[in-house]
C-alpha cells in the first residue's frame, strides 16, 4: 500500500504526527501546503527519511484569478521554501477537478504529476488515489487498512482530515499497522490514467 498523508506544515499537531508516522516506516508520501508556517522543517524531515513530499494546493480566495499562475505561484514558493521542488502536486479540493486543463499546465511547467483521487475526470498521466481512509474511528480504520493490505496490486490510499483532533486517531490507527504497511519508493508507483491503463 502507498500511504500518503496530506495537511502537513500548518499545525504542530498533525505535523508532530506526520512526522512520527515518517519514522514508523510507513509513509510513502506527504504533501505539505506551500505556505505554511512549518512546511520547511516538515518537508526536511520527510526528505531526510526517504519519504516523496508534494506540495498541497489551496483554493483561491478571491473570485476570478488565473488557476494554472495562482497554483504554479504556489509550488515556486513551496520550492524556495522548503528548498527543492515538490515529488508531486495534489490537492482535495474541487477547484482542480472543475478545472483538468490546469493538470496539464502544471504538469508541462514543473515536470511533475498530478496525485488525484479515483473519480476525477482528467484522463492524463496521474498518481491516481485508489481510496480515503477515515479515520474518525480507530477499529474502523485499521479494519480499512487491512483491505487495502490485502490487494493484490500496490494501491494508493490517502489520509485527508484537516480536523486536528482527528489526527491523534490517525496516529493510533496507523502506528499499530505501520509494521504491515511499510514505506513505497517513488520509482514504485504506479502511473495511471482515467481508465486505468499505464
Amino acid at each position: 500500500m502507498i500511504l500518503v498523508l496530506h495537511d502537513a506544515g500548518n499545525y504542530d499537531q498533525i505535523d508532530s504526527c506526520v512526522l512520527g508516522l515518517v519514522g514508523a516506516g510507513c509513509v510513502s508520501g506527504v504533501s505539505v501546503f506551500a505556505a505554511g508556517p512549518r512546511s520547511a522543517p516538515v518537508a526536511k524531515g520527510c526528505r531526510d527519511a526517504g519519504v516523496s513530499v508534494g506540495v498541497h494546493l489551496t483554493a483561491p480566495v478571491i473570485g476570478r484569478v488565473n488557476l494554472a499562475d495562482h497554483c504554479s505561484s504556489q509550488i515556486e514558493q513551496f520550492s524556495k521554501a522548503t528548498g527543492a521542488g515538490p515529488s508531486y502536486f495534489d490537492c482535495h479540493c474541487f477547484f482542480l477537478r472543475l478545472n483538468p486543463e490546469c493538470y496539464d499546465v502544471l504538469k508541462t511547467r514543473f515536470g511533475v504529476l498530478p496525485m488525484i483521487q479515483k473519480a476525477d475526470p482528467y484522463c492524463g498521466k496521474a498518481y491516481r488515489l485508489m481510496d480515503k481512509i477515515h479515520l474518525h474511528d480507530k477499529v474502523a480504520a485499521k479494519e480499512h487498512i487491512k483491505k487495502l493490505l490485502g490487494s493484490n496490486e500496490l494501491v494508493f490510499a490517502h489520509v485527508a482530515v484537516g480536523l486536528r483532533p482527528v489526527w491523534g486517531i490517525a496516529a493510533a490507527a496507523l502506528g499499530e499497522m505501520s509494521e504491515h504497511i511499510g514505506r513505497v519508493e517513488m520509482a514504485r508507483w504506479p502511473i495511471t490514467s482515467k481508465n486505468g491503463t499505464a
